[in-house]
């Protein structure tokens, strides 16, 4: 047994595919293996061990380019973003920002003109327009770490870059946390902002940013270097909800059902806004058959982050199917 992290789980899907010729019936089982991290999949797809795995922008590009490197070849068959849209109205809502009360409380305004930012900076970042200088921007504040994984990332993603905040972003959240299973949050979890706020009584808002797709949005806003604002990477989501639980930063990029979870769990905090709309990309080995979710069956599907929005969404894809 190697020395990984491994949890397997084997969905034993109630899988019907009906063909329409004959109303036969084919079950089957999808395998789905969880490594404890999104690099450990890649390194074993480096290794060439695994046959099909799905992985977030960047990781899914670092992996196709460094398996290549070693011989292996990988390609991208599906776009998750693109099998949740055909069973479901509302978008893949996988990433979020997230702001401790306390910063409401005391700073709303200064939050406020942040959020103002915000929304320009992944609107920035989002425009294939300034595709090559947003990539750069990405690689200078650290949210990837090579220009041409984060360039071909880029590429990946436009339209998954977003800003949703209010109303909007409610109705989001709420329809995607129905379709996971998520526990939901009450009203008292998403923030409106108030146009009229005046609170400003803190002269800093620290920021947790995240590597990959739910921290490029802050490319732009990084690169400004405003005072206001100081940002602390994290490639982890577990410490930044450690540093935010502790009130070591005020708000953080996070999985949107990592948010739902610490607010059901007693944490004094609300989420602000979406910033990403779907990152994940099932890769495939080369010569192995797969074509749809349908050909997924009795075949293994490795993972990362047992605890990220991957599994449910996964679960939730092949269930429907």
């Amino acid at each position: 047994m190697k020395k990984l992290l491994t949890l397997i789980l084997t969905i034993s899907l109630l899988t019907c595919f009906l063909v329409s010729c004959g109303k036969e019936e084919i079950k089957g089982n999808v395998n789905l293996v969880s490594e404890a991290t999104h690099d450990a999949v890649v390194l074993r797809m480096v290794k060439g061990e695994i046959d099909i795995a799905v992985l977030p922008e960047p990781k899914a590009t670092a992996a196709i380019i460094q398996a290549k490197q070693q011989g292996f070849n990988y390609s991208i068959k599906l776009n998750i973003s693109d099998e949740w849209d055909k069973i479901s109205d509302s978008g893949l809502s996988m990433g979020c920002i997230v702001v401790n009360n306390s910063l409401i409380e005391k700073n709303e305004k200064g939050l406020n003109d942040f959020l103002a930012s915000y929304k320009s900076s992944i609107e920035y970042i989002g425009n294939q327009d300034n595709h090559d200088n947003a990539a750069e921007m990405i690689v200078a504040a650290g949210i990837i770490p090579k220009l041409p994984i984060a360039k071909s990332a880029l590429n990946n993603l436009y339209g998954a870059i977003v800003y949703k905040d209010g109303k909007d972003m409610k109705n989001t959240l709420v329809d995607f946390y129905d379709a996971i299973g998520q526990e939901k949050p009450s009203n008292d979890f998403y923030y409106i902002p108030k146009s009229n706020s005046t609170t400003s009584t803190q002269d800093k808002i620290v920021i947790g940013v995240m590597n990959g797709p739910t921290g490029m949005g802050m490319a732009k806003l990084m690169s400004d270097k405003n005072a206001n604002y100081e940002f602390r990477m994290y490639s982890d989501p577990s410490l930044a909800t450690a540093d935010l639980a502790k009130g070591d930063i005020d708000m953080a990029c996070l999985p949107t059902n990592t948010a739902a979870t610490l607010y059901t769990k007693g944490n004094d905090i609300k989420v602000a806004s979406i910033n990403c709309l779907g990152s994940l990309y099932v890769l495939v080995k080369e010569g192995v058959d797969v074509t749809s979710v349908e050909s997924l069956i009795d075949k293994t599907v490795y993972y990362g982050v047992p605890n990220s929005t991957t599994e449910p969404i996964i679960s939730y894809i092949l269930k429907k199917n």
